[in-house]
């Protein structure tokens, strides 16, 4: 099978780079941090915190309440430089995001989104020579106009046939592992426990401090399904024909059934991926972001916050492979009333290459300072 290949114009290039500083028209999946909405989204990325889940236990906290957690966004709209649209037939790839994180979420409140291009760069890359680089930015917020969340998003467009003649990834064998490699992953992921109502005092850490690490996978289809769903990235037909229309270079003929499906199907299935170069169906980058605000929500606690997460994506995740979520304590300050802690952050496989690279800031209590219950807490009550 063979999708559309076009090649990256000039005349496109620039035609795109006329929407710089311009609104972008957005659809947003969810439209509120509605109790089901959370927990579809908290289950999708594998995350049972009970402060997102469980309502019993968070009116015991100092929110009342249960709240979404950070990557809830992500089901909002994804920050992502596809929001731009332009070079019809060029691939696009996630890149990474910036967030900064001003509110937290509580359930029922509701959000909205705008988008707006920012930039649009070319460079060379081993994987499909000419890319462009597109750019948006994201702002998130509350149904008083209260901002909750930005966020900087990349796309990588590059050439499908090139990159599939080029065949970076297409070596890449599917994993086999053996027991020993299996109940290591088990154990990870049952003995996992997020800090919940225990306070991580910022006093109490200390540079160079790791991590409890996180494992996520083997990547199978069933999770790809669920975090599809979750962020609204599926369609039914009667709405893909609508879209095909609008957008054919989108669309591939599927070689089973000659029909138009988006080329998104490269996170589903294997004959998609392969023509752009990849051996098997990979993940959509903003799923490695989610997991490591996992990682990060759950070791600093219900009452730590998460204020900064700079995640870039180096490589796809593919089918079969596992990811282990790490992170170690860069450095402490204090700014204002707010103690921060930076995190740097990473996704590894199961062969120890890293995969996605960043760098977080928490803040957190501080034992010389006397805190309080606010009623609606920020990133300065924490």
């Amino acid at each position: 099978m063979v999708l559309r290949n076009t090649l990256i114009e000039d005349n496109e290039i620039n035609r795109l780079r006329e929407r710089i500083g311009k609104e972008l028209r957005v659809y947003q999946h969810n439209t509120a941090a509605a109790q089901d909405s959370v927990t579809w989204m908290a289950y999708a990325v594998g995350d049972d915190n009970p402060l997102w889940l469980d309502a019993g236990y968070a009116a015991q906290t100092r929110y009342g309440c249960t709240l979404a957690p950070p990557y809830f966004l992500y089901s909002v709209l994804i920050p992502s430089g596809a929001l731009a649209g332009g070079l019809p037939g060029v691939h696009s790839f996630f890149g990474g995001n910036e967030w900064r994180f001003f509110k937290p979420i509580r359930v029922n409140t509701p959000v909205s989104a705008s988008a707006k291009l920012v930039d649009v760069t070319e460079k060379q890359g081993a994987y499909a020579g000419r890319t462009v680089v597109v750019t948006v930015e994201a702002t998130y917020k509350d149904d008083r106009g209260v901002v909750l969340a930005t966020a900087r998003g990349w796309s990588l467009r590059t050439e499908r046939e090139a990159a599939r003649q080029r065949g970076k990834y297409a070596k890449f064998p599917p994993p086999a592992y053996t027991p020993e490699q299996s109940k290591l992953i088990e154990e990870i992921c049952s003995s996992r426990k997020p800090r919940g109502a225990t306070l991580l005092y910022w006093d109490e850490v200390a540079e160079g401090d790791e991590l409890p690490i996180l494992a996520k996978g083997p990547l199978a289809r069933e999770d790809m399904e669920a975090y599809i769903a979750a962020t609204g990235s599926v369609k039914s037909t009667y709405y893909r024909v609508k879209d095909f229309r609008k957008h054919p270079a989108f669309y591939f003929s599927d070689p089973y059934t000659n029909n138009w499906e988006p080329v998104s199907m490269v996170n589903l299935y294997a004959y998609a991926a392969e023509a752009v170069g990849i051996p098997r169906p990979y993940d959509m980058g903003s799923q490695r972001i989610c997991w490591l605000a996992h990682m990060l929500t759950g070791w600093m606690g219900d009452d730590g916050f998460l204020e900064k997460l700079d995640v870039k994506v180096v490589r796809p995740n593919l089918f079969g492979e596992t990811q282990f979520c790490k992170g170690k304590v860069a450095g402490k300050s204090v700014e204002g009333e707010r103690n921060l802690v930076d995190i740097d952050v990473w996704c590894e496989n199961q062969h120890g290459e890293k995969t996605t690279v960043g760098r977080a800031s928490v803040s957190l209590f501080s034992k010389r300072v006397v805190r309080y219950w606010s009623p609606d807490p920020s990133p300065g009550d924490v």
